[in-house]
């Protein structure tokens, strides 16, 4: 289901890249600013190695303000797998911008659970791209982690040159050894074919 985009809350993902040792330092964004950054994103490039996303396609992520003074976050896509169906995935995001940089850059809970994980968004430059990233330490928290990535942009037109640049120089600032090559990274399908839904706050499974 669509729990596979919210790696950042949990990955369990053997086919995402592997290291050893625990998971990289790697700094959220600086001074965060979630006002800015809420809104409408379009998933344009991931890790193709993390195989748990099942091939999806037209992935979105939307956040809004809520009345507690926190965000309300949905993320949804395609699954062809299934057949095209569309599932997604909702939570709330608080502390953002208030945790330290390497934890994150809010908490989120997902699903209507009440347990907290960070999310990280590990740059953006808040109207053109922003670049969401997770690791988890795995075999004990010392021995191996696995991390993940996904770059989107505001609009669902492909990625400008200059913007997947800025997007790339902002990974290889911390994590310089990741590969952002065409053959580990997968271009998303968006646009025309896509069927896109921003009214949608709850969790739809297959």
């Amino acid at each position: 289901m669509k729990t596979t985009l919210m790696t950042m809350a949990a990955i369990a993902a053997v086919d995402a890249r592997m290291g050893f040792g625990q998971c990289p330092a790697v700094d959220s964004e600086s001074n965060f600013d979630m006002s800015r950054h809420e809104g409408k994103w379009f998933e344009q490039q991931r890790d193709k190695l993390f195989t748990f996303e099942m091939g999806q396609e037209c992935g979105t992520q939307i956040y809004r303000a809520n009345a507690a003074g926190n965000y309300d976050l949905y993320f949804r896509a395609e699954i062809p797998m299934m057949f095209g169906q569309y599932v997604g995935v909702n939570g709330e995001m608080s502390q953002c911008g208030q945790i330290p940089t390497s934890e994150g850059s809010c908490m989120a809970t997902m699903n209507g659970g009440d347990k907290k994980s960070p999310i990280k968004i590990l740059a953006t430059d808040y109207d053109n791209w922003s670049v969401l990233y997770a690791c988890m330490d795995m075999v004990g928290g010392d021995l191996m982690y696995a991390n993940w990535l996904s770059i989107s942009t505001r609009t669902n037109a492909p990625i400008s040159e200059e913007h997947l640049m800025a997007a790339h120089a902002a990974i290889r600032a911390q994590l310089p050894l990741f590969d952002l090559s065409n053959w580990a990274m997968y271009n998303t399908t968006q646009g025309r074919s896509c069927q896109y839904d921003w009214n949608i706050w709850e969790t739809k499974t297959f």
